[in-house]
């Protein structure tokens, strides 16, 4: 594990980040459809400067897809965020990370009416940064590492600073 250090103007620890150069990663941000007007604009920060690193070639290549607040998913169903949402969840747990608060899976609940047990509801958060490379999840933000929230704007600091935003590895 990297040696963690005091961040000078947040105070926060730091974890040292080795890993390959944003210029060989590929950058999916998702966006949650439906997001606050205060979460829409920060969407949009984030966007427009991932926009501008992947058209300079500061990145390898950017997606840009939306996600749902919350999506219900059944026994016999896979939509594709569900499947998003466990590879995410299986690279965060490979590297000891967590996704919690940020992203949430609640199993169904037995109600009066109708029984919903079967079923489990995931939680997406309004903005998320995947970085790939060789087809791997090596950088996922927001996640928890070693109690210390690893925010979105981390991670796109790092790639504006040309610098590895690999933060499972």
């Amino acid at each position: 594990m990297a040696e963690k250090t005091a961040d000078p103007e947040t105070g926060r620890r730091r974890g040292e980040r080795t890993g390959p150069a944003p210029a060989a990663c590929e950058v999916s941000l998702y966006l949650r459809a439906s997001p606050t007007a205060v979460g829409k604009r920060r969407q949009e920060r984030v966007e427009e400067r991932l926009t501008a690193l992947a058209d300079d070639g500061g990145v390898g290549s950017l997606s840009v897809e939306r996600w749902p607040g919350q999506l219900r998913v059944g026994p016999d169903e896979d939509p594709e965020a569900a499947a998003r949402y466990e590879e995410l969840a299986a690279a965060a747990d490979e590297a000891g990370a967590r996704l919690a608060p940020f992203f949430e899976d609640r199993g169904g609940i037995d109600g009066f009416i109708e029984s919903y047990a079967d079923t489990r509801v995931l939680t997406f958060p309004v903005i998320a940064v995947v970085l790939k490379h060789d087809g791997e999840v090596v950088g996922l933000y927001p996640c928890r590492r070693d109690g210390v929230h690893d925010r979105v704007e981390e991670a796109v600091d790092a790639l504006d600073a040309g610098e590895s935003a690999a933060n499972l590895r």
